[in-house]
């Protein structure tokens, strides 16, 4: 997803743009309330600056960011800040938090599929779990792997992705990938008249 998107809102309508708001806290010994500080673009030295009052936004800045894409780059440079948001502005002056990208996906609703084998409702990214139900890519990698069991190979390890390792005790090459190990006890059994 591209930087700066919101997943859930429309951004799309008619709006005079967008700013950048948050609140700065101080810090101890320094006496003083909490404030709203806004973000504005500073053509002179081409950065995003904080002020309190909007009205003194100098002559060659600008309050307003014209995409989402400049407002969230611009909310990226408050570390100092809490409760940093984008707010859109609409035509009449109204001012509409979007949400962040965390509270727009926890606004989603799960995406829910239909097993194509059994027609029970799965989340999308999960396999189905129904009783009965054989999905086809867990019953691939049952058969592989029973394949290299079969042919002599143990898992040795994971490599840094996470992915599993296959070694063979004639084997001099070290572990090998899934697909590598595979294709080796392919060959083998093709040798010895099997596969």
């Amino acid at each position: 997803m591209a930087r700066g998107a919101r997943v859930g809102v429309d951004v799309s309508g008619p709006s005079k743009g967008y700013v950048v708001r948050g609140t700065w806290k101080p810090r101890e010994p320094d006496p003083g309330k909490p404030r709203d500080v806004y973000a504005w673009w500073w053509e002179l030295i081409q950065d995003v600056q904080w002020i309190s009052d909007r009205e003194k936004v100098p002559a060659d800045g600008r309050l307003l960011f014209p995409s989402i894409g400049e407002a969230d780059a611009a909310r990226c440079k408050s570390s100092h800040l809490s409760d940093v948001a984008i707010y859109r502005v609409h035509l009449d002056g109204r001012e509409e938090r979007l949400p962040s990208y965390e509270e727009a996906l926890a606004m989603r609703p799960a995406v829910v599929l239909v097993c194509r084998d059994c027609g029970a409702e799965v989340e999308r990214g999960q396999r189905c779990k129904a009783a009965g139900c054989v999905d086809p890519l867990a019953a691939l990698e049952a058969a592989e792997r029973r394949l290299l069991e079969a042919g002599g190979w143990t898992v040795a390890g994971r490599d840094v992705y996470g992915a599993e390792r296959w070694t063979h005790p004639t084997w001099k090459g070290g572990a090998e990938s899934l697909s590598t190990a595979l294709t080796i006890e392919r060959r083998r059994l093709a040798a010895k008249g099997g596969a």
